[in-house]
């Protein structure tokens, strides 16, 4: 069993679902405004790929907070000459942020089990502003700490030292629980032994139930 102290979850696609399926919801606006081409799907996931690599306005540029979600969907629509406002990719995106059904009572079950529980996310802060007061789970959260707090993302292991003396927390009796694995070999160089790689709410509860997590 591990020594676990504080349990620090990543956001997007282990407690809701972030921006991964964007491309489907773009297709479908731009199909509904007549706009086609040949594999719309494929070249809209290519342009978003792109925008999110752009050094000046791509993602790692937004989540630090050094450039604007404005700027990050003007430039993808520019890529492809999309027939979309920016406004309308800001509602498309807000439209995805759906909490999952698991995840409120399960962080309530944590909780009164006494763990104390931090949020490190890469994310944009206009997006938060967002998501923050409708979410149904953040109250949990003893310490939420984004990328455009800490001007750093999370392929930094500086992001993983910022949210550890933010929460007060042991690296070592840390656990942390991310979708993406590059994200939990980072958090390992910055000292917390203890990840866990998300793929579903199932294998989560067996994983918590291996690791001797109170509850479970």
């Amino acid at each position: 069993m591990a020594d676990i102290d504080c349990i620090m979850f990543d956001l997007s696609e282990v407690l809701m679902d972030g921006i991964k399926n964007l491309a489907d919801a773009i297709e479908t606006a731009l199909k509904e405004k007549g706009f086609s081409a040949d594999n719309l799907n494929e070249q809209i996931t290519a342009d978003l790929l792109k925008a999110k690599d752009d050094v000046e306005f791509g993602l790692v540029s937004l989540f630090v907070g050094k450039s604007s979600e404005k700027d990050f969907f003007s430039n993808f629509l520019r890529l492809g000459d999309y027939p979309l406002l920016v406004e309308d990719m800001m509602k498309l995106t807000r439209e995805n942020f759906k909490e999952y059904e698991h995840s409120r009572a399960l962080l309530e079950k944590l909780k009164s089990q006494g763990y104390p529980l931090a949020l490190l996310s890469d994310h944009a802060r206009e997006w938060i502003e967002y998501i923050e007061p409708k979410s149904s789970f953040m109250e949990f959260f003893d310490q939420r700490v984004y990328s455009f707090d800490s001007g750093h993302v999370k392929k930094e292991p500086k992001a993983f030292e910022y949210a550890l003396k933010k929460a007060g927390a042991a690296a070592e009796k840390t656990l942390f629980i991310d979708d993406l694995q590059p994200n939990l070999e980072v958090a390992k160089e910055a000292g917390i032994i203890n990840v866990l790689h998300y793929t579903g709410y199932d294998d989560l509860v067996k994983a918590f139930a291996e690791l001797g997590i109170r509850g479970f």
